[in-house]
């Protein structure tokens, strides 16, 4: 299993839907549900050093700094498409409509694709759910609140 997180996006959307901050160890707890996890890559902008020991120490085998968005989604799908020879699920943790060709490839492939989000999962999806790809929601036990 290969658990691929767009840090920056859920970390917006965790402010903006409940007013608080990502919390690294609640989610990867929400995403794995009890499975093992050969790798875990997460995916942000600048991390402050702290920042980054903390996401290392909770269970990020490896963290891809980039600043420019287009490049940080061709850097996840690119890692995405490198570990599918060598895994059975990929679980993308994004709600980024640009990352749905890539979900609808890789259930097309008969790989087991989820994908992690707070709320429902958004409309430019649902063909990759039509290819069987699933939503793994994620609550406030994903949420530090101040």
């Amino acid at each position: 299993m290969a658990l691929l997180v767009d840090l920056d996006e859920l970390e917006r959307r965790a402010q903006e839907d409940f007013g608080g901050h990502l919390s690294a160890n609640g989610l990867l707890e929400q995403l794995l549900q009890g499975r093992q996890n050969p790798r875990t890559i997460g995916y942000q902008g600048s991390l402050p050093e702290n920042r980054r020991k903390i996401l290392l120490s909770q269970g990020f085998d490896t963290l891809i700094e980039e600043e420019d968005r287009a490049r940080k989604l061709v850097r996840l799908s690119t890692d995405a498409l490198a570990l599918s020879s060598r895994v059975d699920a990929v679980v993308i943790a994004s709600t980024d409509p640009g990352l749905s060709p890539l979900v609808e490839y890789l259930a097309g492939m008969g790989l087991k694709v989820e994908i992690g989000c707070f709320g429902s999962m958004p409309s430019a999806f649902e063909d990759a759910q039509a290819r069987g790809a699933s939503q793994v929601g994620l609550g406030t036990e994903s949420v530090f609140i101040p």
